[in-house]
């Protein structure tokens, strides 16, 4: 904000409040209705309205002053065509007085002339005034602008030239003789036209962004022989422009200032640049003027220039003499006029006719220094205020007492978050953002809420709300400054699917961060889960599986009904035991992945089965684990099943001796263990893969019955990457032939079983059950009838490539 200001002086609002103005609805101009006259000012919208104003100085008992008052608008009617400019001029060839001037207002397919007529006031109403129409002119084209002169040199009346849209111009003179001319080239831009009385010429601005000037004799004479001509002198601006005049600066020259895009131009009509001021500032509307005349050696060139932010900037040429700011909207044309009480004001007119006139000023610095505070500040005053102190600084910085902390966080602000287990199907996606493909899928969508409250003052909060990858919420994040206490907010959210993806989790977590009065910064949160049903849609139960994981609850006997933990799916009064699921969000609609959960009957046991091994889980079908904890079934299975297998013992092959539902607790250092085996076993068996295929030759041993492939292992360096990404020590391996297994079908079964030892009369209770409802439990593979096959080798006596071996562990490409 600048010091300085435009200082108020008198305003008014005119009749049309919409935004139907631009920089030719406003005139300031002389009529010659008195000899002591001053500025009237004409105001012409868009819809029609004319309004002319004759503002007057008066003061009240205090010295200030009255401003707008009743009697200060003389004029105001409603045209029948919409006004595109006011102008005033010797438009008349029977005007006596020297001094008269008409008033032209130009329509988009006519330009009417009228002599304005004084009507005497009675008692306190005031003076009016009237119009009187002396001439009509209408085109063939929609008119665009309008500029006047001395065509021709002249002297006591003046002509009018009129610019159409398509770039024409219609000559009037006062006989009656008009005649059309165009401008050389192949197109011509609707832009501003003005005229330079010293030269008697005309300048416009070219298609090609060029000052182009051209002689009133080449024009007048183009329309008469069809001659061709070309403009006397051009000069490039390479920009396009939002206003220019011409002003006489001295007796022997005269400058065309231009107002371009983003910069401020003063051209001679000679055709020399004068200057080009770049401006830092988008600008909006100017106006230029002489102090003093012309033919004076002290006379000086002012321009002001307004910018779109309510900046005003007043220069000497190209030099910055004052810069004041507009306590309003930044207006759409402005004017220099001299008033009654007021010479040299600013006449301002906003873009939805508000009509000010102001004066450069500054208003008063209110700001008093306060007195000193002279009283003595005993040591128990000060005691006091540094132990304050102290207390403050240590609450904002002590993190000893997290609890007190997050207690005190989740007081100051209170929030409640909530999701709807209701899904809808009838949203508007197209307010959504949501990606076509996945839009054709008809995904459902729930909506959720979110409410908080806060307790203190607050300099900031902000909400965001974290989401998996796949959704999104309708709410972006929102942040507050400057939160009152007891500021209440109710959000509604909508929570879409915006890529199929498969989804991990289902919790949704709204973070909400603040920071105090104080600076204290301060974190809480609180988390909902999406229903279900958003994700999936009910199958029949399956009998088939490849991969079965059985989960053992804690609770009481009720805990294993499905209903308690997929309501979505299964109402309360149902007893149903199996329940089928298949992904919604699957790309390939035609292989569903269907999902079957079994709940035992006599225990606390729920088993999943897949029909493939990709593994989904979420966040209620998974029951309070962590990454590791979900991934640890998987990894014991790859770890004593399949090719990876090193036991030499089949009977172990169908047992998980160190199963994790066994024991209580997760035991992290086993699942390290596991993960680190599980990973080095891959990085060998792919390095022997390669190798066996760049091999050019193998080496075999004659045997009577069998051969055995000898296949050499070396040290793979990228086995230390992985070594030091897990923080664990490389697994001893040991060089020799190839073990053979025997051959196994790709149809055996893997299934996470407990140990023998643990096996009680209740786990041949779950059994039966299970049985009972159709699974059956498999174990071990099938063996071959021919002996002379290697357990290593497949059916082409070829070693396993990547993609068999890594199917089978299912892990997909």
């Amino acid at each position: 904000m600048s010091l300085f200001n435009v200082c108020n002086w008198w305003s008014a609002q005119c009749s049309d409040l919409d935004e139907n103005y631009d920089v030719a609805s406003l005139l300031c101009a002389r009529f010659g209705l008195d000899e002591q006259e001053k500025d009237y000012i004409v105001v012409g919208s868009h819809t029609g309205q004319l309004s002319i104003y004759y503002p007057s100085y008066e003061q009240d008992a205090n010295g200030n002053s009255v401003g707008y008052k009743a009697t200060d608008l003389l004029l105001e009617i409603q045209t029948e065509h919409p006004i595109l400019g006011v102008y005033a001029g010797r438009f008349s060839a029977n005007n006596r007085k020297e001094n008269t001037n008409q008033l032209a207002l130009l329509h988009p397919n006519s330009l009417v002339i009228y002599n304005i007529m004084h009507v005497g006031g009675v008692a306190e109403h005031g003076s009016q005034l009237s119009l009187q129409q002396l001439t009509e002119y209408r085109f063939a084209r929609t008119a665009f602008s309008f500029c006047k002169g001395h065509f021709g040199k002249v002297k006591g009346r003046e002509f009018f030239c009129v610019v159409h849209l398509d770039g024409s111009l219609t000559f009037f003179e006062q006989d009656g003789i008009s005649y059309e001319c165009k401008f050389p080239g192949h197109r011509a831009l609707p832009t501003p036209v003005v005229y330079c009385e010293r030269t008697d010429c005309f300048f416009r601005l070219a298609s090609a962004w060029n000052l182009e000037c051209y002689t009133y004799q080449d024009l007048s004479h183009s329309s008469i022989n069809k001659s061709h001509y070309q403009p006397i002198w051009s000069v490039c601006l390479g920009e396009g422009i939002l206003d220019m005049n011409v002003v006489q600066v001295k007796t022997d020259y005269a400058s065309i200032m231009v107002l371009g895009e983003r910069n401020f131009i003063s051209v001679s009509d000679t055709g020399k640049v004068e200057f080009i001021l770049k401006l830092d500032y988008a600008p909006k509307c100017f106006h230029s003027f002489v102090v003093g005349y012309y033919w004076e050696p002290t006379a000086r060139l002012v321009t002001i220039i307004v910018s779109e932010s309510s900046k005003v900037f007043i220069y000497e040429n190209a030099n910055v003499m004052w810069a004041a700011q507009f306590k309003h909207e930044s207006p759409v044309a402005i004017q220099r006029s001299n008033l009654m009480g007021l010479p040299g004001g600013i006449v301002t007119l906003g873009p939805k006719g508000k009509l000010r006139i102001g004066y450069l000023g500054s208003d008063p610095y209110i700001f008093q220094v306060p007195p000193l505070n002279m009283e003595e500040l005993t040591f128990q005053q000060a005691h006091d205020e540094f132990m304050q102190l102290e207390q403050e600084i240590k609450e904002a910085t002590d993190i000893q007492d997290m609890k007190a902390i997050n207690e005190k966080a989740y007081s100051d602000v209170q929030i409640m978050f909530s999701i709807e287990q209701n899904t809808n199907d009838e949203a508007d996606t197209m307010l959504m953002d949501i990606p076509a493909h996945v839009t054709l899928k008809d995904l459902p969508i729930c909506s959720g809420q979110l409410k908080w409250q806060t307790k203190c003052d607050l300099s900031e909060l902000q909400v965001v709300f974290n989401m998996p990858d796949g959704i999104k919420c309708s709410q972006d994040s929102l942040t507050y400054t400057g939160v009152k206490a007891g500021t209440k907010e109710v959000m509604d959210l909508d929570f879409y699917i915006c890529d199929l993806l498969h989804f991990p989790t289902a919790r949704v977590e709204a973070i909400i961060s603040f920071i105090s009065t104080r600076g204290i910064p301060r974190v809480i949160h609180k988390s909902a889960f999406l229903p279900l049903n958003m994700f999936f849609k009910t199958r029949q139960p399956q009998k088939a599986a490849a991969i079965k994981l059985t989960f053992n609850i804690k609770g009481n006997e009720d805990a294993t009904k499905l209903t308690n933990f997929f309501s979505e799916f299964v109402s309360w009064e149902s007893e149903v035991q199996a329940l089928g699921l298949v992904l919604l969000t699957t790309a390939d609609e035609s292989q569903e992945e269907i999902i079957t959960i079994v709940a035992a009957k006599n225990s606390n046991r729920i088993r999943s089965n897949f029909v493939n091994s990709r593994i989904i889980c979420s966040d209620s079908f998974c029951f309070f684990q962590s990454w590791e904890e979900s991934m640890a079934a998987g990894i014991d299975m790859l770890h004593h099943y399949g090719p990876l297998n090193r036991s030499k013992n089949a009977a172990t092959e169908n047992n998980m001796i160190d199963a994790p539902g066994n024991h209580d607790t997760f035991d992290y250092t086993r699942f390290r263990k596991h993960f680190s085996t599980f990973f080095d076993r891959i990085i060998r068996l792919a390095f022997n893969d390669a190798k066996t295929a760049n091999m050019t030759e193998i080496k075999m041993e004659p045997q009577p019955m069998a051969q055995t492939a000898v296949v050499e292992t070396a040290p793979d360096l990228s086995t230390e990457t992985w070594h030091d990404i897990l923080n664990v020590k490389p697994m001893q391996t040991t060089v020799g032939a190839v073990k053979r297994l025997k051959p196994f079908q790709k149809s055996c079964t893997l299934e996470a079983v407990e140990d023998d030892d643990e096996e009680n009369a209740e786990d041949d209770e779950d059994a039966e059950d299970l049985r009972k409802m159709g699974y059956k439990k498999e174990y071990g593979c099938k063996e071959k009838s021919n002996g002379d096959e290697s357990e290593w080798l497949n059916e082409d006596f070829k070693l396993p490539s990547s993609e068999e071996l890594f199917s089978d562990l299912g892990i997909w490409w």
